[in-house]
């Protein structure tokens, strides 16, 4: 709901009294006020600006300072390159007035470079692509929430069929949420589940008549339904966010960063998110500096079992999972 000020003179002594103001017109004005009143007391002056990096709580606050009149330079802390710097200079107080402090002992002292600005266009593809990152993972909260059902409901169909998100999977269990149910439905009735192949059906059917199910009956027939109807709202959600990502990748007025998607194997989606997730490539001094922020390289990987039980081969190698589990997933799809 609001913001810390703290203004230093370049010998990193007070320039004036430090200012708490509101998230809103008023406090904006206020912090506007102070600023010219610095800039008229020392003449020519250039603002050296560090902004707490604080997701969308900070957006509002660089807008307005982009529009200020004076010279300034603006740049972002990184939040742990921000802790870092105030426990060595400000150990053990933490405070936002000491947040702000540090904040401001950076720019004087370290005089960071200014960090790129965002168009609208692009601030508009981040928030699709955030959103869509959530609904990723709220999806395969639900798809493990479902598995961990299954497992005491129909454990067997886990095995004939890993992939619970495929929609003859969800359309099977919203008609016959458990093993007793698709045991006592005719074959032909499952089988003519769309897109079931016919044999993965009987399969089904025969496993489901065969099954060691603890959980039965009326209730529990339900909350598989809930569970169903809530994992099939989150996948619909996905579909309505990628056509939004697509669509605000395509309105960015920087031609360079649509050239992405002119990359081999990388469609339109993978190149949304990665412009998203990249904001500006000048932002990395080098490729490994890239594929380090999102985790997308090769790691070994050669201790355990395989799905099947086989050992894993020597050196055996797998992508990395340390990324974003956006970019991540989109680099599953093109790799």
């Amino acid at each position: 709901y609001g913001h810390h000020a703290t203004f230093l003179r370049e010998d990193r002594q007070p320039a004036a009294e430090p200012l708490e103001f509101l998230e809103c017109r008023d406090g904006y004005q206020r912090l506007e006020h102070r600023l010219s009143m610095l800039v008229q007391r020392h003449g020519k002056v250039h603002l050296h600006i560090r902004v707490d990096a604080a997701s969308q709580y900070a957006m509002n606050l660089l807008a307005f300072l982009h529009r200020l009149p004076w010279p300034k330079t603006i740049s972002v802390g990184e939040p742990r390159r921000n802790k870092q710097y105030r426990e060595v200079h400000f150990p053990k107080r933490k405070a936002d007035a000491t947040e702000s402090h540090a904040c401001a002992r950076f720019a004087i002292v370290e005089r960071p470079h200014a960090s790129a600005t965002v168009s609208l266009e692009l601030l508009a593809l981040r928030e699709v692509a955030s959103r869509l990152e959530f609904q990723v993972k709220q999806s395969t909260r639900l798809v493990n929430r479902l598995h961990n059902l299954l497992s005491r409901v129909f454990p067997e169909l886990a095995v004939l069929q890993n992939d619970l998100q495929a929609r003859w999977v969800l359309r099977l269990l919203e008609k016959y949420p458990t093993a007793e149910r698709i045991a006592k439905a005719r074959l032909s009735s499952v089988t003519a589940i769309p897109r079931l192949p016919s044999e993965k059906g009987q399969q089904v059917h025969q496993a489901a008549a065969q099954s060691i199910a603890a959980e039965r009956g009326f209730v529990i027939e339900e909350v598989v339904r809930e569970s169903v109807r809530a994992l099939q709202a989150s996948l619909d959600a996905e579909k309505r966010l990628e056509k939004l990502l697509i669509q605000a990748f395509r309105e960015l007025p920087d031609e360079r960063a649509k050239q992405v998607a002119t990359i081999k194997g990388i469609g339109e989606r993978t190149a949304a998110i990665l412009v998203a997730k990249i904001v500006s490539i000048d932002r990395f001094p080098t490729a490994s500096h890239l594929t380090s922020y999102f985790g997308v390289f090769p790691e070994e990987r050669s201790s355990g079992v395989d799905r099947d039980g086989h050992p894993l081969p020597s050196r055996s190698k797998r992508m990395s999972r340390q990324g974003n589990d956006l970019v991540l997933t989109a680099a599953d799809c093109f790799r």
